[in-house]
C-alpha cells in the first residue's frame, strides 16, 4: 500500500493479522465536568429532569439521551448539541431572596452542559 499515493518507495507493508487484531485504530476519551455550587444566599445548582414534548409526552430531541435523574445514561449515542447535565442555576445567587415572588423559592435558569463534537459519540 503506497502512503502517499505516488510511488512504491513511501509505501507500508501490513500484516493483515494485525489489522484484524486493531493496528491501527484509536479511541478517544474526553472528559466533561460539571460542577455544582452553593451560594452565599443558600441557593444552589440543580440537576433537573429531561424536558418533555407536550404532544407525545416523550423528551425532547436535546434531552432524548438524559434518564429521569437529567444525567446523560452510559452506553447512549451523542450528537452534536445534545444535553449531557441538565443543569439549572439560581438567577440572584448574591443577596437574600426577599424581592422574590415567594420568599424562599429562588427562580432559576437553565444552563445545560452540551456536547460539543464534530462526530456522534458514545457516553
Amino acid at each position: 500500500m503506497s502512503y502517499s499515493g505516488y510511488d512504491i518507495e513511501d509505501a507500508l507493508i501490513l500484516n493483515k493479522a494485525s489489522l484484524d487484531r486493531g493496528f491501527g485504530r484509536c479511541l478517544v476519551y474526553k472528559n466533561v465536568k460539571c460542577t455544582l455550587r452553593r451560594y452565599t444566599n443558600q441557593t444552589f445548582d440543580k440537576v433537573i429532569c429531561p424536558m418533555l414534548d407536550a404532544a407525545t409526552l416523550k423528551p425532547i430531541w436535546r434531552h432524548s439521551i438524559l434518564d429521569a435523574d437529567g444525567i446523560c445514561c452510559p452506553g447512549e449515542k451523542v450528537e452534536n448539541k445534545q444535553v449531557l447535565v441538565n443543569k439549572s442555576m439560581p438567577t440572584v445567587t448574591q443577596t437574600p431572596l426577599e424581592g422574590s415572588a415567594q420568599p424562599g423559592q429562588p427562580q432559576y435558569r437553565d444552563v445545560p452542559v452540551s456536547y460539543k463534537g464534530s462526530t456522534d459519540s458514545y457516553i
